[in-house]
Parts: C-alpha cells; sequence; structure tokens
C-alpha cells in the first residue's frame, strides 16, 4: 500500500488515546526528571526511545513496516497489546511476506490472553517460510505447549531442530516436553542442551 500524507494521523487515531496519553506522559517524565550527578540525563535505550524513535520516522512514512514493528515490540514491552497488534498488522499491509512480523504478532496476541489466534498466526509463518525456518517452528511449538498441546508441541520442536540442529532451545523445550510426558529415556539427553 502506497503511504499517502496523512496516513500517520489515521495510524495514530487506530491505535487511540490511551497511547498518545501515555506517550506524552513519558516524555513529560523524562523532560522533568532531575539531572545526574555530572548534570546530564543519562542516555539510555529503552523500549520508550524506541517507541517514540519509531513514532518520529512513522511520521515521515507511515507505512514503514519495519518502524511498526519496532513500535510493535516496544508497546509489547509496556503491556499495551492490542495497540502492539495493530502495529503489526499495519506492518504486515506494507509487508505481508515478512513471518516476523508474524511472529509478534503471535507473541501479541498470546500475551493478550488470546492463544488460539496466536496458534493461528504462529501456523500463517510456518507456512509462509515452508516450514523451512525454525525459528517459526520453534515459535509455533512455544505456543503448542502453552495450550497443553504436549504431543504437538514435541512434533514441531523436533522438527526446528531436524532444521538447526544446534537450537538449543527448541532443544531444550523438546526435552522438557518429554520429561513432562514421562518419557526420561529421551528426555533426559536432550536435558543436557541447558549447559550450552
Amino acid at each position: 500500500r502506497q503511504a499517502r500524507a496523512g496516513d500517520w494521523t489515521e495510524v495514530f487515531a487506530r491505535v487511540g488515546d490511551s497511547l498518545r496519553e501515555f506517550v506524552e506522559d513519558r516524555a513529560q517524565k523524562a523532560r522533568t526528571a532531575p539531572p545526574s550527578s555530572a548534570g546530564t540525563q543519562p542516555v539510555e535505550v529503552t523500549p520508550q526511545i524506541v517507541m517514540e524513535v519509531a513514532q518520529k520516522r512513522l511520521a515521515l512514512d507511515p507505512m514503514n513496516a519495519r518502524e511498526l514493528a519496532q513500535l510493535g515490540k516496544a508497546l509489547r514491552h509496556f503491556n499495551r497489546f492490542p495497540a502492539a497488534q495493530l502495529a503489526y498488522r499495519l506492518a504486515l499491509e506494507s509487508d505481508s511476506t515478512n513471518p516476523d512480523l508474524l511472529a509478534g504478532l503471535a507473541i501479541s496476541l498470546k500475551r493478550n490472553g488470546r492463544l488460539e489466534e496466536s496458534l493461528a498466526v504462529s501456523r500463517q509463518a510456518v507456512d509462509m517460510t515452508a516450514g523451512e525456518d525454525a525459528r517459526m517452528l520453534f515459535n509455533l511449538a512455544i505456543n503448542l505447549r502453552d495450550a497443553g498441546r504436549d504431543e504437538e508441541a514435541i512434533e514441531w520442536a523436533g522438527k526446528a531442530l531436524a532444521l538447526k540442529p544446534d537450537y538449543a532451545d527448541a532443544e531444550f523445550l523438546l526435552s522438557m516436553q518429554r520429561l513432562k510426558l514421562g518419557d526420561f529415556a529421551n528426555g533426559w539427553p536432550l536435558y543436557e542442551s541447558r549447559w550450552r
């Protein structure tokens, strides 16, 4: 979609007044914070700063998928899940072939208590990569584990590990799922991955 002059206003309106108030409140607190002992404000890259930078860049290019994704990640950090979901969905309008955007959306949905929707989006990310991206397979395995679908979680963690044999997180998830189901013979050796 081609960005138009008024798009940023439209995007910001869709995110809602609560986000604007939140950002303005944080900015006011940053402006009124006492200086450090050296007389200058310390510069620390926080999700708040990332969010503010993304918003400034989005004012210039409202449908910039990368900046919308950064905004979504920052909003997620501040537990602003509906706004984060909107940022990821808008990013997907500009870059509909990016599985990382789907992964960010899936995380936001899950943290907002919408696990079934998160699972569906995770499956879309796996489909988008034709099952060839170990990270997307692992993300789906995590969501399946969280949904209590242990056998499926084992299957998808195993697929991630088959693609990337040194994927310690997938190996650890696989070990924990096997141990949970009482498969000690296969679970304990995999458990050693925690030392890598």
